[in-house]
């Protein structure tokens, strides 16, 4: 921690776990001296406590992670330029823990929180409503670096892929729907879609999810199949939970 960084500035980071070694030991050193920061500490600990106590712990999948911390790192950046004197040219993007340890403490203590949020992992997402969740997908063994998550918000599903390879050339991937009770078969979707260069895709399920038993993604023809998968489901995820 830099003499000239504003008082109260690394709290945050402080309650997280999250300043490199000599600014801990640089931070410890002013909290002995300054009851603002004390003050600011306890209160972000008393959260970081709660959250801890309240919810069961466990790792966020990847592309939660990503999504959180997109934007985390969009609204820091709105922040900083609100802030920032009109003829001030914006600096390279920086790594996210060069900007948040940069932030004043209005906008480090948000940080805090929002990170503080990733250990909820999937379930209700905090502060977006009961009606809100989200369900871990089952990945075929054929794609070990492949991670999925099905939003839903009041019925309606959105699938988060990462690590996802693109299929070949005259190859798609494809949603289907499949209802509860024994036989039945998967329903398609028209929901088509291909992974970006990174791996990743964002796909709206067609369509209501109340009914229904399983979300399938299956690597179909281009354009897609009309009756029934043409291979196994390489993705799963039960609306419902396991």
């Amino acid at each position: 921690m830099s003499a000239h960084r504003p008082c109260g500035e690394d709290t945050g980071a402080w309650v997280l776990d999250a300043l490199p070694d000599e600014d801990a030991r640089t931070f410890a050193v002013h909290l002995e001296a300054c009851g603002g920061c004390r003050d600011e500490v306890a209160r972000l600990q008393a959260g970081a406590d709660v959250l801890s106590r309240a919810v069961h712990q466990v790792v966020a999948p990847p592309v939660v992670r990503d999504r959180v911390m997109t934007v985390v790192t969009s609204e820091a950046s709105l922040l900083a330029a609100a802030s920032a004197p009109a003829d001030h040219t914006a600096p390279r993007r920086a790594r996210w823990k060069d900007w948040a340890f940069g932030l004043r403490p209005a906008v480090s203590a948000a940080v805090a929180c929002a990170l503080l949020a990733l250990g909820i992992g999937a379930g209700v997402l905090a502060g977006e409503g009961e009606s809100l969740r989200e369900v871990r997908a089952t990945v075929s063994e054929v794609l070990p670096s492949t991670e999925a998550v099905l939003r839903i918000d009041e019925e309606k599903g959105t699938l988060l892929v990462a690590g996802l390879p693109a299929p070949s050339s005259d190859r798609v991937y494809q949603v289907w729907l499949r209802a509860p009770g024994p036989g039945q078969e998967p329903r398609p979707t028209d929901a088509l879609f291909m992974p970006n260069g990174e791996g990743r895709a964002t796909v709206e399920v067609p369509g209501n999810l109340d009914g229904v038993e399983a979300v399938l993604v299956t690597n179909e023809p281009a354009g897609g199949s009309e009756a029934r998968p043409t291979t196994e489901p390489i993705i799963a995820a039960a609306p419902r939970g396991a």
